[in-house]
């Protein structure tokens, strides 16, 4: 019942009267459109990428610049080919060019900054308006409804949870708020042996609908759940993101839990970009609002090719991010999901591997964390996390001409303050991070095995 009370009542009012916000519409539209054929999905995503391209030489100088430097003009462009005349945009690039990328027709209008996790070493800051982030959070919302998710039902995250120092009253408003929403929040960052038990008896008691996660540390619950043969509750289904989703990882969640797995595969620049649907075909790329190029060699890939991945945001005219490297993998796929909604499929994505790290104090965090506390250091470019043993680490890092003789000991201070403080913490200064053979970054690498039988 108040499930269906917040659906349709409660939330509705919240955000559209309270909040003035236009969530619902949006999601309304995009409900409709993903039924679209692809042709006329692309036929979307062409009439606003032109506006787009053009409002950036207008009033970007980051883009004016580098179109003129290009010789790409928005107003000669007949077709989608003709994007890959314009330069790759990096990580450092945003990094660098912060200012110049703002829009100068939105610098007095009240924005939202975010910044994104460092998947690759790299955290980066950036800036949206309010309508953007309507438009972000109804596209992931038709997203999430492929697998059961629905306003007004329970959720249980695991998530990671920074320690942010909130006030007593700012506490209790975030509690407030996910009691209101039926969602329950763990912090993935505090298993281990020891709060497993803990984490399982609460996730039995709240019988959730859904299970949304990281991929680590939720099958790192599964095996622990599953090596101790305990009894755990069934949900509805359940939502992995923010790393990688491999086949074995999913076969054992879903054993454990009895419930399917949908992989999720979005990035902080731009929330979702593509989900898998009931059919478990692939993932559903959004590309009514986001303009997805799987590349090599700045040319696309064949569907069963791998590729990178570079993104255009079609909804931001604050920042714009125009063919942005995300450092991802993917592989298109030649199918046609047989749910019939028009968006194409990518066939898998490659990437954003994250090993888990076993402390002195039993707990088992995913790497993850490391992106979230090294983004305050922006004198870092690049960082790599090596565990030796229990208590060592090595720390390589790429510096940057904004980089403090202080922060040396604040990195160190603040990496004892979350694996131990009896961490032997080794900083090497490097001029570069090796990448994989398959062209990631690989920022997180434990040599500590993982174990979680009954001592």
């Amino acid at each position: 019942m108040y499930a269906y009370v917040y659906k349709n009542i409660l939330y509705p009012f919240y955000e559209t009267v309270l909040r003035r916000r236009r969530t619902f519409h949006y999601l309304n539209q995009f409900e409709k459109d993903q039924w679209l054929s692809e042709e006329e999905l692309k036929e979307i995503q062409w009439k606003k990428l032109k506006p787009l391209l053009e409002h950036a030489y207008q009033h970007v100088p980051y883009y004016r610049e580098q179109f003129e430097n290009c010789g790409f003009h928005p107003e000669q462009m007949q077709d989608l080919s003709d994007i890959s005349k314009i330069p790759i945009l990096t990580k450092k690039n945003i990094q660098d060019n912060q200012q110049s990328l703002l829009a100068d027709n939105y610098k007095d209008k009240p924005l939202l900054e975010n910044w994104t996790g460092g998947s690759t070493g790299e955290p980066t800051r950036f800036k949206f308006d309010h309508r953007t982030y309507e438009m972000r959070m109804a596209y992931s919302a038709r997203c999430d409804r492929w697998s059961g998710w629905d306003y007004g039902i329970k959720e249980f995250y695991i998530w990671g949870v920074r320690d942010t120092g909130d006030a007593p009253t700012v506490t209790a408003k975030k509690t407030l708020h996910n009691l209101l929403l039926r969602r329950k929040v763990v912090n993935c960052y505090t298993f281990s042996r020891d709060t497993f038990p803990r984490y399982v008896k609460e996730f039995n008691r709240f019988k959730p609908d859904m299970i949304i996660s990281y991929t680590s540390p939720l099958y790192n619950l599964a095996r622990y759940i599953h090596e101790n043969k305990l009894d755990i509750y069934t949900p509805k289904s359940i939502i992995a993101t923010a790393e990688q989703l491999y086949p074995f990882q999913r076969e054992l969640i879903e054993e454990v839990f009895q419930a399917p797995v949908f992989n999720r595969y979005g990035s902080r620049e731009v929330m979702n970009i593509a989900m898998e649907c009931d059919k478990h075909e692939g993932l559903h790329l959004n590309i009514d609002n986001l303009l997805v190029e799987i590349i090599k060699d700045n040319q696309p890939v064949e569907p069963g090719e791998l590729g990178e991945i570079v993104i255009t945001d079609l909804n931001n005219y604050v920042m714009p991010f125009i063919r942005c490297k995300l450092g991802d993998l993917a592989v298109p796929s030649i199918k046609k999901c047989s749910c019939r909604r028009g968006l194409p499929l990518l066939q898998e994505v490659a990437g954003r591997t994250f090993d888990t790290l076993t402390l002195r104090d039993g707990r088992c965090i995913t790497g993850l964390l490391f992106t979230f506390y090294m983004q305050k250091f922006t004198g870092v470019s690049q960082f790599q996390v090596i565990q030796k043993d229990l208590d060592t680490f090595i720390v390589n890092i790429v510096k940057n001409s904004r980089y403090k003789d202080s922060d040396t000991e604040d990195i160190g201070a603040e990496l004892r303050q979350q694996l131990g403080a009896n961490a032997k913490i080794d900083l090497h200064f490097v001029d570069n991070i090796p990448m994989q053979k398959s062209g990631k970054q690989r920022i997180v690498i434990s040599e500590v095995p993982l174990d979680f039988g009954n001592e």
